[in-house]
């Protein structure tokens, strides 16, 4: 199973409380604004370190939703960190995910919404 599927299964099955799977996006994928709220995810440089063996690569979530309140944005963030950190299982060449931290509170002039976004480290090895 490749990364991308390993994290979009975490981000979807089951689905989020407040985000229904079929409003979970890959950075890049949507040109239109979708219905709110919704979270987009992307995967950042990877560096290869250890002869080439090991890598880490940064991943970060982004939740968005109709501009007021950030209460359920950081709701969804705080389910996508117990979901994501911690030890991988399963047939990935990820080890761990480690989270690093939460954005401040932003806004997305092209989707016209609020938005907030959780960063992690992807630990794994090279196939």
């Amino acid at each position: 199973m490749s990364d991308r599927t390993y994290l979009f299964d975490q981000l979807t099955t089951p689905p989020l409380s407040a985000v229904p799977a079929a409003r979970v996006y890959s950075f890049g994928t949507r040109e239109a604004i979708p219905q709110k709220p919704f979270v987009m995810y992307r995967l950042l440089d990877k560096n290869i370190t250890i002869a080439g063996v090991a890598f880490t690569q940064v991943l970060e979530v982004w939740a968005h939703d109709e501009v007021g309140s950030y209460v359920r944005i950081d709701s969804i963030l705080k389910e996508v960190k117990g979901r994501l950190e911690g030890p991988v299982v399963g047939e990935t060449g990820l080890n761990q995910i480690r989270f690093d931290g939460l954005s401040g509170d932003l806004f997305d002039d092209g989707f016209k919404s609020n938005t907030k976004y959780a960063q992690f480290t992807l630990v794994g090895k090279e196939a």
